[in-house]
C-alpha cells in the first residue's frame, strides 16, 4: 500500500508541475495541437512519448548522478562555461514560468471574480509561500488534493459539454491542409519544454525514492498528462472551427455547460496555476540555496521577491514573451539530457 502511494504522490506532483494556466486554459493545446485540427493527433502523440517514455527515465538519470537540483546535470558533464550558460537558462525557465502562473491567478481575480489584481498576486504569493514552507511534504500534501480535482472537474466539464452538443462531435476532426512537418514540430518544442520543467522539479524531490517507484510515478503522471491532452484536444476542436477569441477558450467550453461549470473550472484553472508554481518555484528555490549556500527557509525569501517584479507585468505579457523562448531553447538541453543518458553507467538498469 505504501509503495502505491508513493507511486501517486509523485505522479500528482509531476501532473502539477505540468498543468499551468496555458495547458489548462487551453491555449497551449489549441496554438500546438488543435490549430492542426485532426493532424493534432501527431505531435500529441509526440508530446506522449516525452511524457511517458522520456521524462521518468530522466527523472531517474538524475537519481543515479546524485543531483540534487537541475544545476547538478550540467556542471558534473559539460564543460564549465556551456554548463553557466545552461545553468542561466534553466534559471529563467523558472522564474519566467512561476511569474506567470502568479500573475495568471491576478487575472484570475481581477477578471472572472471583479476583485483586485493585485490582491489576487497576493493571495497567490501567500498560498505559494506558505506551501513551500512546510518543503515536500507541503507539495506532496497540496498536489494530493489539487490534481484529482482539477483532473475531475476537467473530464467533468469536457464530457458534459460533449452531450450537450446538438452536432456530430468528430465533424470538427475533420483535415485541413497544413504546411509540411508543423504539427510535429510543435509536438517536439511542446514535449521538450514541459520534460525541461518537469525535470527541474522533480530531481530533488525523487531523489531518494525507488527507481522502480520512481519509473510507475512517472509512467502514470505521464499517462494523466496524455489523456488531459487528448480530451481537452477533443473539445477545443468540437467547440472551435476557427481559432478562439477567448483568452481562455476552457471557460467558453465551462459556460456552455452551465454556471456552476464555469466556476468549478474558474477554480480548477487557479489551483492548476498554483500548483505548477508551487513545482516551478521549489526547483528555483533549491538552485538559489545551493548557489548561495544558504537555509532552505532563506532562499524562499528571496525568491519570491525575484520573482514578484516580473509577475507585476501582467499574465498576458509574460506568456506572449517568455513561452515561444523558451519552448525552441528546451530541445537543446532535451538533446543533452539524450546524450547524458547514453553515457551514465548501468542505463539497463533504468
Amino acid at each position: 500500500m505504501k509503495k502505491i502511494t508513493t507511486i501517486i504522490r509523485i505522479a500528482f506532483i509531476y501532473v502539477g508541475a505540468v498543468v499551468g494556466a496555458g495547458f489548462s486554459s487551453g491555449q497551449e493545446i489549441w496554438k500546438f495541437f488543435a490549430c492542426h485540427r485532426i493532424h493534432g493527433l501527431y505531435g500529441i502523440g509526440l508530446a506522449g512519448v516525452f511524457f511517458t517514455g522520456l521524462v521518468p527515465r530522466f527523472f531517474v538519470l538524475g537519481k543515479k548522478i546524485g543531483a540534487k537540483s537541475y544545476q547538478d546535470f550540467f556542471y558534473g558533464f559539460l564543460p564549465p562555461l556551456i554548463a553557466v550558460v545552461f545553468d542561466i537558462i534553466y534559471s529563467c525557465f523558472l522564474v519566467g514560468s512561476v511569474s506567470v502562473m502568479i500573475a495568471g491567478g491576478g487575472t484570475v481575480f481581477k477578471d472572472f471574480l471583479g476583485l483586485s489584481y493585485y490582491f489576487g498576486l497576493f493571495i497567490s504569493i501567500t498560498f505559494v509561500y506558505l506551501t513551500l514552507y512546510l518543503k515536500t511534504e507541503g507539495i506532496f500534501t497540496v498536489n494530493n488534493i489539487l490534481i484529482p480535482g482539477l483532473t475531475i472537474i476537467t473530464i467533468l466539464t469536457i464530457t458534459s459539454f460533449f452531450r450537450t452538443q446538438q452536432t456530430d462531435v468528430f465533424d470538427g476532426f475533420l483535415p485541413l491542409k497544413i504546411k509540411g512537418w508543423q504539427p510535429i514540430i510543435d509536438g517536439l518544442i511542446y514535449g521538450a519544454y514541459n520534460t525541461v520543467m518537469a525535470v527541474a522539479v522533480m530531481t530533488g524531490i525523487v531523489a531518494k525514492k525507488d527507481d522502480k517507484l520512481i519509473i510507475l510515478g512517472g509512467i502514470t503522471g505521464g499517462g494523466i498528462l496524455f489523456f488531459l491532452c487528448i480530451i481537452l484536444f477533443a473539445a477545443l476542436l468540437t467547440a472551435f472551427k476557427t481559432v478562439p477569441q477567448e483568452e481562455i477558450p476552457m471557460f467558453f467550453i465551462a459556460g456552455r455547460v452551465s454556471n456552476k461549470m464555469y466556476l468549478a473550472y474558474i477554480v480548477a484553472l487557479y489551483f492548476a496555476m498554483i500548483s505548477t508554481g508551487i513545482a516551478n518555484l521549489y526547483a528555483f528555490n533549491r538552485r538559489i540555496t545551493s548557489l548561495l549556500s544558504i537555509s532552505y527557509e532563506t532562499g524562499l525569501f528571496i525568491t519570491l521577491f525575484i520573482i514578484v517584479p516580473f509577475a507585476w507585468s501582467g499574465f498576458g505579457n509574460l506568456v506572449g514573451c517568455l513561452y515561444p523562448i523558451f519552448g525552441y531553447l528546451s530541445l537543446f538541453i532535451i538533446l543533452y539530457y539524450i546524450i547524458l543518458l547514453f553515457k551514465v553507467k548501468n542505463i539497463k538498469k533504468i
